[in-house]
């Protein structure tokens, strides 16, 4: 008889490969033991982390405890006080519920539990109850007097799976991931008093609950201490109530958006999760008060019975389903609009921003400066400005204010008469340079281009203002110049942008930025590079120290700190929907030519087309 090629794993197998499920980093631990003692109903938690968690993670709580039984029972897999029958999973309000956590955990860790149970007031005290675990096999279990609550320690975390720990980014990484992620259930929990100590420094502590607050209140308060103190004031809070739902928190008001979904939490029954269908709703509240591809922020809590949820579809709890769906997208579309017409009046359209605008006029009124002089930028638009003089196109931040581009002031001869080397502009159309097609630059088009005869040339004016400042910023950071402040500026910084901006802070001063601590989660500025004007300064910096704290797990911070910051403020260049001068946009040609990478934006994307008289024939199916 063959032997059998099936076998039953090991309890320390399914351990390991449960804690892969579970545990990602270590800021997975901490969000697991957080939420346990959330749900057992802890009104004080503090976190103790150690190189980021990989030495020691410690969450103390003062919640319900422990018996001696149930500490035992609490490693073992799928041993949980949350539910009895699968029944119950259709009616869920905890965090947890699995069981799985403590033990996937303690497999891959050296795992202590110390833990006391809290009684009836007048009886007697309970023992507390000390664990030690190691690979998931318990060492000794001991009595040891406690307060009631529950300490858990994990040490030397991934000590027995190489692999795992191989593939762990930095320890300044796992520090940002554990304060966004204890930031965040702070957002969820504002009762509650959280606190976070990374190497004996505090990064993070809430304040207590006032039994006189709200909870928009309470909520305020907690935006303040996690994004900083400016953050609230450019929201509206929102309170609406349709059986079975509730809608509660903050929503941002129509001039203040991102291009991107981050400023976007949403917690159902205090849970935080994505749903499209919450976001979209959201959007699709504000209509026409939003310019295109832009985002509102929001901070939400959604109520509503478990039966009407459903958190089992991921290991990780980060996804959920939801029932009637169609009443709860016209329940949120309705709150948001009732939201704004409250804080704001009824508003039936409001004034666009002037690049927003133009995407509205007639298709062919964009391109009649092909068949008539440009109009002066100056005359035709207030916040555009021309002169001669060298600098660099304006800041505008992605949580903005009607957005304002200031004019880009180009390097150019006051005659503007090309040097026969650089291409000669012949119109310009919205974002974009026509270029004369018999007269291409080989370092913008290509060795080859010399050969080339006739069809057409455009030149992406935002991607070529994005190379122009980005070499600049990288030129500036080695040259020192900068102006100092009549009156300093303070920044008020949120714990995660302070913790990236001390990180980074010889790169700033290196690029002219004097920029130094001033108390708790804040800055002062007392100088500035040359090239940027003092009204561009607060924008500028804005945009670099959100632009750091989004990209920390990306690739690109592999590279040199002034790259960061060149690559980050880059990114405020031009918008598209902006029609150049002649005389601006061959002034943006000479520069572009100067540049050591004129054919590619800093972010790797072609700055320059050429369509050659054959591809263009194809087109009109010649």
């Amino acid at each position: 008889m063959l032997p059998a090629k099936i076998r039953v794993l090991s309890d320390q197998t399914i351990n390991k490969i449960a804690a892969g499920e579970v545990i990602e980093h270590p800021a997975s631990v901490v969000k697991e033991l957080v939420e346990n003692a959330l749900d057992a109903g802890a009104t004080q938690i503090c976190v103790e982390i150690q190189e980021g968690g990989r030495q020691l993670i410690r969450v103390s709580d003062n919640g319900c405890g422990m018996t001696h039984d149930d500490a035992l029972l609490c490693l073992e897999r799928h041993a949980t006080s949350k539910i009895r029958e699968v029944e119950d999973i259709q009616d869920l309000l905890t965090m947890g519920f699995r069981g799985e956590a403590i033990p996937s955990i303690a497999a891959i860790s050296k795992f202590t539990l110390h833990t006391c149970p809290r009684t009836k007031e007048g009886g007697k005290v309970p023992e507390g109850t000390f664990l030690v675990v190691e690979g998931g096999k318990l060492l000794s279990c001991d009595v040891a007097p406690r307060a009631p609550g529950t300490t858990i320690e994990v040490k030397t975390l991934f000590f027995n799976v190489p692999v795992r720990r191989k593939f762990q980014k930095s320890p300044t990484f796992d520090v940002q991931e554990i304060l966004k992620m204890l930031g965040l259930l702070a957002l969820g929990y504002p009762t509650i008093q959280f606190e976070l100590l990374s190497d004996q420094k505090q990064l993070l502590k809430t304040s207590a609950r006032s039994s006189s607050s709200t909870f928009h209140e309470l909520l305020e308060n907690r935006l303040e201490a996690v994004f900083g103190q400016e953050y609230p004031s450019a929201l509206l809070p929102l309170k609406f109530q349709q059986t079975p739902f509730e809608l509660e928190g903050f929503i941002g008001n129509p001039t203040t958006h991102k291009p991107n979904r981050t400023g976007q939490h949403l917690f159902i029954n205090q849970r935080l999760v994505t749903s499209p269908l919450v976001a979209h709703a959201v959007r699709e509240g504000y209509g026409t008060m939003l310019p295109t591809q832009r985002y509102p922020l929001f901070v939400l809590h959604l109520r509503l019975p478990g039966s009407y949820l459903d958190v089992n579809v991921h290991p990780q709890k980060k996804e959920v389903r939801l029932r009637q769906e169609q009443e709860l997208r016209e329940m949120i579309i309705h709150a948001i609009q009732t939201s704004l017409r409250q804080e704001q009046g009824v508003i039936l359209k409001p004034e666009m921003p002037p690049e927003e605008s133009s995407a509205n006029l007639p298709p062919w009124s964009s391109y009649a400066a092909l068949l008539s002089p440009p109009k002066s930028p100056v005359a035709s638009e207030a916040p555009w400005e021309f002169k001669t003089t060298a600098t660099l196109p304006g800041i505008s931040t992605p949580v903005s204010t009607s957005p304002v581009v200031h004019a880009p002031k180009i390097e150019s001869s006051p005659s503007f008469l090309p040097a026969p080397s650089i291409p000669k502009v012949v119109a310009t159309l919205l974002g974009y340079c026509l270029i004369d097609p018999f007269q291409l630059h080989p370092r913008l088009f290509g060795e080859t281009s010399h050969k080339r005869e006739g069809g057409l040339a455009l030149i992406d004016q935002r991607a070529a203002y994005a190379r122009i400042y980005y070499e600049k910023l990288l030129k500036h950071a080695h040259t020192h110049e900068s102006q100092s402040l009549l009156l300093p500026v303070t920044l008020h910084l949120t714990v995660a942008e302070t913790q990236v901006v001390q990180e980074h802070l010889s790169a700033f001063n290196q690029m002219g930025f004097g920029l130094r601590e001033f108390g708790h989660q804040a800055f002062v500025v007392d100088s500035f590079p040359t090239f940027l004007k003092q009204e561009q300064l607060q924008t500028c910096l804005s945009l670099i120290i959100q632009d750091l704290v989004e990209m920390q797990a990306s690739r690109r911070m592999q590279t040199q700190k002034q790259e960061h910051l060149a690559l980050s403020a880059s990114r405020a260049s031009l918008p598209n929907a902006k029609q150049l001068s002649l005389e601006e946009a061959q002034g943006l040609v000479q520069q572009l030519i100067q540049c050591e990478s004129p054919a590619q934006c800093p972010f790797g994307k072609p700055i320059c087309l050429y369509l050659a008289p054959d591809e263009i024939a194809k087109w009109f199916q010649k």
